[in-house]
């Protein structure tokens, strides 16, 4: 029964959406991966927003937050910022849901450009998404292994991936994360001009925003004055200080491909004569592999970071120095292997709930330093 409603309500949010884009036409940038999709999205957004491009883009308006799945995507087209919480707030949302839909249709001013994220947590999500809103530009970051409990191969997960890339007409454009191996290969599926960008991480993000801001003809100032400032995610390798601590804060969720980056930038980023330190949690949805990755991830920490703390039954397969089996008992005892200077990456699959560590180090530095 709760099956047989969830496909009510999906169906009748994709109706009234269809209506508005067969109305109002706008043209559609979609973006996927399984690293960085929401910072790209941002970037894009920043890019496509800046006051210089409106006379060439028109309105624009992105997804907000996770408005990425069969749920989340119609209401984003729709002009909702997030997904209702709770039987009532769903009821009064589907309630007013023909009114917006209708008021868009005949009267509201509706953005000339939409950026949207495509989430993928299972084979066909791309499929169904692309059949409520087919692209007109296609933004790929790097894939790997994530949610292997449903794809069980990275070879899957391209796959479905690559359904966005082959929704693009022969007039729209595909961009591909170059450095990616299953990213790059998406290109023999693309029937539109394809475009290879190099980089990772935030600088991944900027490079395939500045290629949809050639898109809409746009001067490569502009592209680069919008993103001057833009800088990750909350969440999402945010760095912050804590005292004298210096605090990679990512954790929003994590996958292999995720942690393996987030762990070079700790690397890369830190002074030599600082120590760098990883609190790393477990990654989840990775299936029957879980424990092979998990020991592929502790490989590269330990060669990177000088010290190593896992958190969660899986990361005992870290082999870190110190392990803690909830992020809670991590935040307990953590500030006692830390020394003042430290640079420390906090990263973790968001059932872990890394974050509860990021605040006690906030909080232990106040109570111990005012």
């Amino acid at each position: 029964m709760k099956d047989f409603f969830k496909k009510l309500v999906i169906s009748y949010l994709f109706f009234w959406a269809r209506i508005v884009l067969a109305e109002r036409r706008p043209r559609v940038v979609g973006v996927t991966g399984s690293v960085g999709k929401t910072t790209t999205k941002e970037a894009i957004a920043a890019v496509l927003t800046h006051p210089k491009a409106f006379p060439k883009v028109g309105l624009v308006s992105k997804a907000s937050g996770n408005l990425n799945t069969e749920f989340g995507l119609p209401l984003a087209i729709l002009g909702y910022v997030k997904a209702p919480t709770g039987l009532l707030s769903w009821l009064g949302l589907l309630a007013i849901v023909p009114l917006r839909a209708l008021g868009f249709v005949t009267v509201a001013d509706y953005p000339n450009v939409l950026v949207l994220e495509y989430a993928a947590d299972q084979p066909g999500d791309i499929t169904r998404l692309v059949g409520l809103a087919i692209p007109t530009i296609a933004c790929v970051t790097a894939i790997g292994p994530a949610h292997l409990e449903r794809f069980e191969t990275i070879g899957r997960v391209g796959e479905e991936k690559g359904q966005l890339v082959r929704a693009v007409s022969p007039r729209g454009l595909v961009i591909l994360a170059k450095d990616n191996q299953k990213t790059a290969a998406l290109k023999r599926l693309s029937r539109a001009k394809t475009v290879l960008v190099a980089g990772r991480g935030v600088e991944l993000s900027k490079g395939i925003a500045q290629a949809v801001g050639s898109f809409f003809q746009l001067p490569k100032s502009v592209s680069s004055e919008a993103l001057k400032h833009f800088v990750s995610l909350h969440g999402r390798l945010e760095t912050i200080r804590v005292g004298t601590f210096t605090v990679f804060d990512d954790t929003y969720n994590a996958n292999p491909l995720s942690m393996e980056l987030a762990l070079d930038t700790l690397a890369e980023t830190t002074p030599k004569k600082r120590r760098r330190v990883a609190i790393l949690g477990e990654m989840l949805e990775l299936g029957t592999a879980g424990p092979d990755y998990h020991r592929k991830v502790g490989k590269i920490a330990r060669a990177q970071a000088d010290l190593v703390i896992g958190v969660g039954e899986l990361a005992r397969n870290y082999a870190g120095e110190h392990w803690f089996p909830t992020s809670t008992a991590t935040a307990d005892e953590i500030l006692q292997f830390l020394k003042p200077h430290d640079f420390i990456l906090v990263k973790g699959s968001r059932g872990v709930m890394m974050e509860k560590v990021v605040e006690a180090l906030r909080q232990g530095w106040k109570e111990t330093h005012g």
